[in-house]
């Protein structure tokens, strides 16, 4: 099974009420599906991270105790700093970070998105618009791979 890279967005009192209350993550994203706007990138997760030093993937807090694996609580602030870090990336600049990615790293998917470039490109797309519109209406998001 693979694994993906999920993004969720909620306002500001959601994502207090989440971190002061872990068990409300889990029943906010399976059970009530509370979120106001959602994304994946899909299994190019691990790659994305890696290519974009992080930007929109190593950002909030860390709750170790929710979901199957964590997940991260991204406060709207945080949100808007990752949208126009996000927004200043280049294809070009994506594809350069992933060719120059060393073939023994131990990163998911690794060989088919150097394989596949285009695939990895619309993930990003989709992560930059999702980031985007999160800045736009002053949500926070909660990310997590499953």
């Amino acid at each position: 099974m693979s694994m993906s890279g999920f993004f969720k967005a909620f306002n500001a009192d959601q994502l207090s009420a989440m971190a002061e209350d872990h068990s409300l993550i889990d029943q906010w994203i399976f059970e009530e599906e509370k979120y106001l706007l959602e994304t994946d990138v899909e299994n190019a997760w691990h790659v994305l991270a890696e290519v974009l030093d992080g930007d929109g993937f190593h950002v909030g807090e860390h709750i170790e105790d929710a979901l199957s694996m964590g997940c991260f609580l991204v406060s709207p602030e945080d949100a808007a700093e990752q949208a126009e870090n996000l927004a200043n990336w280049t294809h070009e600049e994506i594809i350069e970070n992933l060719q120059n990615l060393d073939e023994g790293a131990d990163l998911y998917r690794l060989d088919s998105y150097k394989e596949d470039e285009q695939s990895l490109l619309n993930e990003f797309d989709k992560l930059v618009k999702f980031y985007s519109e999160c800045s736009k209406n002053g949500f926070g998001i909660l990310h997590y791979v499953a």
